[in-house]
């Protein structure tokens, strides 16, 4: 196979042509912060070649712009072996690694943790398509039949053990470092070197967790507060069409209750508040570090995952699928809420939309004067999809800028200032438009821009709720001892 000649040329391995030192030194400075351990990925038996969706993944994109002459189901069955070759190697990776110091990390360093394995993922993949699509010979010789049976080969499975073992070194080195930052046992020593929060919570004794958890969270909705008493303006559409407007505080807006455990609402507040660094930077037109950037893409991912409609949606595809997948998996609510949380540690889920935003162009739209976005429920907008490269994200960080990734390619993430611009009146109206459909039932509107016009606008796109429905017990029902 063509592939052969390629990494017979790199040492076996996907990863630079150079000694190990040299390549360890360039991983490091790519990843350039701690990596992450997340370690809930099922073992990939060894070697073994398993069906995996790659549809929207980079592997399959890239081959269809690279090699037009595959067919789209041969396209597809040669990006779902690379991406369990990577898997394997991931596997690998982390086997090493474990052996050596142990798969232990504690709880705060888990944010690093997933995104430097979203980072981790991306790199390797970037680096295998380098290779295996960087001559023009190689390319027009891929098969799906070459490309699996290169993998099973000796010299396959050599490629895989030496990119494992150098990224495994990376990874050891890593684990140390945020152990020494966040010591998994506290001794006097370790207690006076380590960092102080920057706020203790208040604990209370037996407590469940918090009764009401933001889904918007209050940072984000404060902005489209106005007066001496920092209110924001609701708008929901009545039955009859009619709009019904309230006046409440911006942290009363955007919560129901007991929808997150106390873990995952902890969690919440650490992506939030590095998401919220990231957002002054970015509406501040500062530069953007590759940790401020990573941040920034995991609080978007975040947003699109913590919504109520997300979650009804999700747990009503869960219990009509579990009998046929799971079937001795229990559908009450506390077991579909524990599944819905495993989302949160999911590594493929980052992965995935990392892929699908990083790459992308990234542009702050700032609305003209006299013209304002709205912020809906849904907190994020999402559209489009990425066969016909019209897949684009929407997240209004103030009344004046929204942040839009896509449609097109452009390496937004690459790039160190978010570029801005002005936008005109009619985009304005059309952005409100989408974001009012998208909103599951209510919205946020600054005063200054509740004028006659915003009025029919949401008159006519916001959805109707109907005033029967009631959340007396949040989303998971009446849970009254719910698992923590």
């Amino acid at each position: 196979m063509s592939c052969k000649a390629t990494r017979d040329r790199h040492s076996r391995t996907w990863l630079d042509e150079s000694n190990g030192d040299e390549q360890r030194w360039r991983v490091q400075e790519y990843f350039n912060g701690p990596e992450h351990g997340d370690y809930h990925h099922r073992v990939t038996e060894a070697y073994t070649i398993l069906p995996r969706s790659s549809e929207d993944g980079l592997f399959y994109g890239r081959l269809r712009s690279r090699c037009p002459h595959l067919s789209e189901d041969e396209a597809r069955q040669i990006a779902g072996i690379w991406s369990n070759e990577m898997e394997i190697i991931i596997t690998r990776m982390k086997e090493i690694s474990d052996a050596s110091v142990g798969p232990a990390l504690h709880i705060e360093a888990r944010i690093d943790a997933i995104e430097q394995m979203a980072m981790l993922r991306a790199y390797l993949s970037q680096r295998m398509l380098a290779k295996k699509l960087g001559d023009d010979a190689a390319a027009a010789g891929l098969t799906a039949a070459k490309e699996r049976a290169a993998v099973l080969s000796q010299l396959g499975r050599e490629c895989v053990e030496n990119t494992a073992k150098n990224l495994a070194e990376i990874w050891i080195s890593l684990v140390l470092k945020w152990r020494k930052k966040w010591p998994l046992v506290v001794t006097p020593d370790s207690a006076h070197d380590r960092p102080k929060p920057v706020s203790k919570p208040k604990r209370i004794a037996n407590a469940p967790g918090v009764r009401n958890n933001h889904y918007s969270p209050a940072s984000s909705n404060k902005p489209w507060a106005s007066g001496t008493q920092n209110q924001v303006k609701t708008l929901t559409c009545n039955p009859d069409g009619t709009l019904r407007s309230q006046d409440m505080s911006y942290r009363s807006w955007g919560k129901e209750q007991f929808l997150y455990s106390l873990r995952l609402e902890r969690y919440l507040a650490l992506v939030d508040d590095d998401g919220a660094r990231s957002r002054d930077k970015i509406i501040a037109v500062r530069p953007l570090t590759d940790l401020d950037k990573r941040r920034w893409i995991a609080f978007l991912i975040v947003q699109m995952l913590r919504t109520p409609a997300f979650m009804r949606q999700l747990t009503e595809n869960t219990k009509r699928i579990l009998p046929d997948i799971a079937p001795d998996y229990p559908s009450t609510p506390g077991a579909l809420k524990t599944a819905y949380e495993t989302l949160f540690t999911n590594n493929d889920v980052y992965t995935r939309f990392h892929e699908m935003i990083a790459p992308r162009t990234w542009t702050v739209l700032r609305a003209p004067t006299g013209s304002g976005f709205i912020r809906p429920d849904s907190t994020i907008l999402v559209e489009g999809n990425i066969r016909d490269s019209t897949w684009r994200l929407a997240y209004p960080m103030t009344p004046r800028k929204v942040f839009l990734v896509g449609p097109g390619m452009g390496g937004g993430y690459d790039q160190d200032f978010v570029k801005s611009i002005e936008t005109s009146p009619n985009s304005v109206v059309d952005l409100n438009r989408r974001f009012a459909r998208s909103a599951n039932s209510s919205v946020l509107v600054h005063a200054n821009d509740y004028t006659d016009t915003m009025r029919s606008l949401l008159a006519e796109h916001l959805p109707v709720v109907s005033s029967s429905i009631a959340y007396d017990h949040g989303l998971w029902g009446p849970l009254s001892n719910p698992s923590r």
